[in-house]
């Protein structure tokens, strides 16, 4: 690996088809998880899901671990409908629940609750999430009337690591790996700091004045092309 090649930190760990044509474009990725997920295994949370498994209600995915843990407690695909963001999560819920099965998507939260709203009258509607999910979908749900159930199918914990090598970049998906980089690391000025929406965005903001690139949508694979766009 040359050693002139722009240096860059994700700061999760990404799938090896996104990765391999970077070298190609003269960048050199390091890939550090700055979370841990955890899902609840437990018999109480698989006997809840299966239970609504056989039923139709409304459901809201606003990340792809939300979707994986729903999916490992399920005998087979639902009759939902269902609400998500974006990127990956939709792309993991078209392939555990099929293509059909999403009746409305948008690219962050807060969007997708005014696309809720928009599309249905209150109703109830469950809520899969983690344990540090922002507030702005459940807020407007709620100020629209809207019975949301939340369901708390994983939980994110911070994965502090010490980072001695000098990067020009870094990747961010998620303000909980924001604050477990900041929590042990400090950078200098001229790091360019990416960010996979609005929200990770602020987070960042509040811990430094670098400049921050937000991606076009919750996709990681498009945050990368900003990468390659600001440093070839």
């Amino acid at each position: 690996m040359q050693t002139n090649y722009p240096q860059i930190l994700c700061t999760r760990l990404l799938d090896s088809s996104l990765t391999e044509k970077l070298p190609s474009q003269n960048i050199a990725l390091d890939c550090i998880s700055f979370i841990d997920i955890k899902v609840d295994k437990s018999i109480a949370l698989a006997d809840k899901i299966q239970a609504l498994a056989t039923e139709k209600v409304k459901v809201i995915f606003t990340s792809s671990n939300a979707v994986e843990a729903v999916d490992a407690h399920l005998i087979s695909p639902p009759d939902w409908e269902i609400y998500c963001i974006g990127g990956k999560t939709k792309e993991t819920i078209e392939e555990k629940f099929g293509f059909n099965s999403i009746k409305g998507f948008a690219d962050s939260a807060k969007e997708l609750a005014k696309l809720i709203v928009k599309q249905n009258f209150a109703s109830t509607i469950y809520f899969f999430s983690g344990n540090k999910r922002m507030n702005h979908l459940p807020e407007i749900l709620a100020d629209n009337l809207f019975d949301l159930k939340e369901i708390v199918v994983y939980t994110t914990e911070s994965a502090t690591h010490t980072i001695d090598k000098e990067y020009d970049g870094i990747m961010f998906f998620s303000p909980s790996a924001v604050n477990s980089f900041f929590e042990v690391n400090k950078i200098k000025d001229s790091v360019v700091l990416f960010a996979i929406g609005d929200t990770t965005a602020n987070a960042i903001a509040d811990k430094t004045e670098n400049e921050i690139i937000i991606g076009r949508k919750p996709d990681a694979e498009l945050l990368l092309q900003k990468v390659v766009e600001r440093f070839t």
